[in-house]
């Protein structure tokens, strides 16, 4: 029985976890949005090609197991590819970390 629970549980991550359906959730557990993004919001995002972020845009990346969701601030391109620098509405520096498409889950489209 509790074989066939945890293989439930996994699958049910699988699927609302995966990016390749469109919709899929976050809940924020920082203030570094604030105040775009509040402390407890769900956010909405979606899988789009990396090459159509802009500037301005709010992304989902996982670095290290860590779900990021900042604003593009920048976007370069050095040996390794193009990447984004992202900063947090309510940070005062931009994050140290440059975030390439392996990084890269997903686009904010809204916030509830």
């Amino acid at each position: 029985m509790k074989k066939i629970l945890l293989i439930g549980i996994l699958l049910l991550c699988l699927v609302g976890c995966s990016g390749k359906s469109s919709g899929n959730k976050l809940k924020v557990l920082s203030e570094s949005m604030d105040p775009t993004i509040k402390y407890g919001d769900t956010v909405i995002y979606e899988k789009i090609e990396f090459d159509s972020i802009q500037i301005g845009d709010i992304v989902v990346c996982n670095v290290n197991n860590n779900m990021v969701t900042h604003r593009v601030i920048d976007i370069n391109q050095n040996e390794q590819g193009k990447y984004l620098t992202l900063k947090g509405d309510n940070n005062q520096m931009a994050d140290a970390e440059k975030y390439y498409e392996d990084s890269y889950i997903g686009k904010v489209t809204s916030i509830k």
